[in-house]
């Protein structure tokens, strides 16, 4: 099932792996939308180039949560 924002206005956006089943092009087009957008955006993903997008990176090893600069 797809989400999404339904009436009024989002604070917060949640995306999980919003780059997993894309190729490159289309990665880059969905970080850029992604970004773009005025809201505060919590990412969860595997993909380096997005998180480098981030103001804010935290990695979770071990069961560990630790911030990455």
């Amino acid at each position: 099932m797809g989400g999404g924002v339904r009436g009024g206005r989002a604070g917060v956006l949640l995306a999980d792996e919003p780059t997993a089943a894309l190729e490159f092009a289309g990665q880059e087009e969905a970080a850029d939308l992604l970004t773009s957008l005025p809201v505060t955006l919590l990412v969860v993903t595997h993909d380096r180039a997005m998180a480098a997008r981030c103001d804010r990176t935290l990695e979770m090893a071990a069961g560990r949560l630790r911030e990455v600069s």
